[in-house]
């Protein structure tokens, strides 16, 4: 729960970004300060006490270090400076809200109600029922799909007849054969049926039809006829053709013709009118006419330039040499074979002398070792003393003559932004400095001119535009043509527009005679643009050339269907009302029907609630054991024929389990409607209308009613009068405020 006041500044909060809430917010502010004007209340040269501490008060609401004066005075200031207003225009739009919060206090206790109906209204809580409730669906109506074209085979077709069906940019073309000769051609051959057989002809020609998926439903009706339907959402952009020049194909079919008449009946309904076009004159301030002379860089820019990126000119440094490859026979961490073994000992030989021969052998091998490192170093060095040498000449420092091409484009490439950014800008105030004329002429042109086609065709709005603007150009355009002609002008769409997924020309679609102008500029790929309405075309009746197919079959369908389920309702309430049983109960048996027994609506809510938790448990039970088997299936246990068997039932049994889930909510829906209902229903007084829609009839009859309280608690009884009050006050508020906004617009 939140305090009102943070309430409204949370939503406020939230629907900043909106346009159409902060103008509604706007104008309901502006009603209730008019309000207060008419009142006299709180005017801003009240003074005394009581005036001023319920201004604290407001000002604690928002934040109580306000009512402090240093802290306000700080406040006041910060904001002054942040919003570029002065310091007591600031206090001044605070107390201007203050006055619309207190005439907006005014109306919220300005309900009334009277006691005793607080004490009945207490009274129908304590009420149970016993009631019944039936409900017919246009959906619980079966109504056949008409079809759009029928084929009958009047004989057989001749070897090489054709037929040809279009639909949605599939083309099929069909040649009957005595038998395939070409299996690659391009035609789809269809085998006619041995001794004149049509059933197989026909047959062999549905299986092709159905084979090349044209997006159509085809089925065979008799021993010798195609019938072929539409599906409503798969609708191609135009009614499919059938086209044959066999005299034994006869095609026939009147669905454009009963289109055709229903588009003629409904050709002045704002859905079928031709749609409402705005004209307007794009005001363009181009930024390649406010592009200013570019020079040629001199050579003294091109050097300081050049010295100020001479890092961006040096080559990339020469990368280091590649590894040296390793020997074919060469290995890292493991030892080689074993080498030749040498000569054996002699028999004789002493400890001394093997230790003679081993010395000389060791001192050799490290002489040798030496000699090599020696030789290594020398060489090393050397390299060394080579790469010093020739160090400083490996990257040559690159001069400016080198490059002297690559910074001229690049200078110019630089002057050229500039300029263009220099041109945008001057376009801008270009274009503000038109808009602020606008402004300033308006009110005088208004009470200048009779008519609005004279003050467009001005000589003041014609001069101002050949003044300011750059070029000027006429658009038309409706509300369906809004995304292109925007691409078109090039127009780019602000921050909020990308939010809320609006199209730059709907500002301009908006405008009207008083305001003719778009309220701020325009930015365009390539400038700036100001709109001024030129006017708008009346909606005409709809032309039937120009309809969508899908579109106009759909509307047709719901007509159809509301049309069928308008004359089953008529019949069902006569024969309730009648009290004719047979004719009910054949209606009847297309309709939901609940019954409750002593139920109020707590106690019905309770009842369904509860066979959705069983409905939620058997849900989950299922699907845990479906895992399990699945979990099997895709880990080391192969599947088994009992398991895949068991999910296949399991799968069965949650498609079940969510028509049931669908059935009962529909259940409870009308449950819940009846009871609601039933303190306006009479016992014994038959069958009831409650409501009627254009899919939907609900009936009710009251056959008992109990009582289980018929004492109340004073505090009870105040607080539903509270309640009661609250809500009327509340709905006269927003009639009120409502009704000021109204007027208002139209002054």
């Amino acid at each position: 729960y939140l305090p009102r006041v943070q309430k409204a500044r949370l939503i406020a909060e939230q629907n900043a970004a909106d346009r159409d809430f902060t103008e509604g917010s706007f104008k309901a502010k502006v009603a209730l300060e008019h309000l207060a004007d008419q009142w006299g209340l709180l005017a801003p040269e009240a003074e005394g006490d009581d005036v001023n501490n319920a201004y604290f008060r407001f000002l604690a609401k928002i934040d109580p270090r306000l009512v402090d004066d240093t802290n306000r005075s700080i406040a006041f200031e910060a904001v002054s400076r942040n919003r570029g207003v002065r310091k007591s225009a600031v206090e001044g739009i605070l107390y201007s809200y203050f006055r619309a919060t207190k005439a907006e206090e005014i109306l919220a206790v300005a309900g009334f109600a009277l006691r005793d109906e607080a004490r009945w209204d207490l009274f129908g809580e304590e009420l149970s029922w016993d009631v019944d409730g039936l409900t017919l669906s246009s959906e619980d109506l079966d109504l056949p799909v008409p079809s759009f074209a029928t084929l009958n085979f009047k004989e057989q077709p001749k070897s090489k007849d054709r037929l040809t069906i279009r639909s949605g940019g599939k083309v099929l073309e069909v040649e009957f054969r005595d038998n395939q000769i070409d299996s690659n051609s391009t035609l789809t051959e269809v085998l006619l049926g041995a001794a004149g057989n049509l059933t197989t002809t026909r047959d062999n020609l549905l299986t092709a039809i159905n084979k090349a998926t044209l997006g159509f439903s085809s089925k065979s009706d008799g021993n010798s006829s195609l019938v072929f339907t539409l599906d409503e959402d798969q609708l191609p952009s135009a009614i499919p053709s059938i086209m044959t020049s066999s005299s034994a194909l006869v095609v026939s079919g009147d669905l454009s013709l009963r289109l055709q008449a229903f588009h003629e009946e409904c050709k002045d309904d704002p859905l079928f009118q031709e749609p409402v076009e705005t004209n307007a004159t794009a005001v363009t301030f181009a930024m390649n006419d406010y592009l200013p002379p570019i020079s040629e860089p001199t050579e003294d820019r091109l050097r300081r330039y050049f010295e100020s990126n001479k890092a961006d000119f040096q080559p990339p440094p020469v990368p280091p040499p590649a590894p040296l490859p390793k020997e074919s026979n060469a290995s890292i961490g493991e030892f080689g074979p074993d080498g030749i073994a040498g000569p054996k000992g002699e028999a004789n030989a002493t400890a001394e002398s093997n230790s003679s021969v081993l010395e000389n052998l060791i001192t050799n091998s490290i002489t040798a070792d030496t000699n090599a490192s020696a030789n290594v170093f020398a060489e090393s060095n050397a390299s060394l003393e080579l790469l010093d040498a020739n160090a400083s000449f490996l990257i040559p420092e690159v001069t400016f003559e080198e490059v002297r091409a690559e910074i001229l484009e690049r200078v110019k490439e630089e002057d050229r932004m500039d300029a263009e950014r220099e041109a945008m800008e001057i376009a801008s105030e270009t274009a503000i400095e038109f808009l602020d004329e606008l402004y300033q002429q308006g009110n005088g042109l208004r009470r200048k001119y009779q008519s609005y086609h004279q003050l467009r065709h001005s000589p003041e709005i014609t001069r101002l535009i050949a003044d300011k603007g750059s070029s000027d150009q006429e658009i038309i355009f409706t509300e369906k043509e809004m995304a292109l002609k925007s691409d078109n002008l090039g127009l780019m769409k602000r921050p909020s527009e990308n939010r809320s997924g609006k199209q730059p020309l709907e500002e301009v679609a908006a405008l009207n005679e008083r305001r003719f102008f778009t309220p701020s500029v325009r930015e365009a790929r390539d400038g700036y643009v100001v709109f001024i309405l030129n006017g708008h075309s009346d909606a005409g009746p709809g032309k039937y050339e120009n309809a969508s197919f899908s579109f106009l079959y759909r509307e047709y369908r719901k007509d159809v269907r509301a049309k069928a389920f308008s004359e089953a309702t008529d019949k069902l309430t006569t024969a309730l009302e009648s009290a004719d049983a047979s004719a009910a109960a054949a209606l009847s048996q297309k309709a939901k029907i609940v019954s409750l027994n002593a139920k109020n609506s707590q106690s019905v809510s309770a009842s369904y609630d509860g066979r959705s938790r069983r409905a939620d448990a058997k849900q989950r039970m299922l699907e845990e054991e479906r895992e399990d088997i699945v979990k099997k299936e895709t880990g080391d246990e192969n599947s088994t024929a009992v398991g895949t068997a068991r999910k296949q039932e399991i799968d069965l049994l949650l498609e079940n389990l969510r028509v049931e889930r669908g059935e009962l909510n529909a259940e409870r829906s009308l449950a819940q409607q009846v009871v609601d209902k039933a303190l306006d229903l009479e016992v014994g007084g038959g069958w009831k209308e409650l409501e009627r829609t254009e899919n939907l009839v609900t009936f009710a009859r009251l056959k008992r009613a109990y009582v289980k309280k018929l004492e109340h608690a004073d505090t009870s009884v105040e607080d539903r009068l509270e309640d009661l009050q609250s809500a009327r006050a509340e709905e006269a508020r927003d009639r009120i405020i409502g009704d000021l906004v109204v007027a208002g617009s139209e002054e």
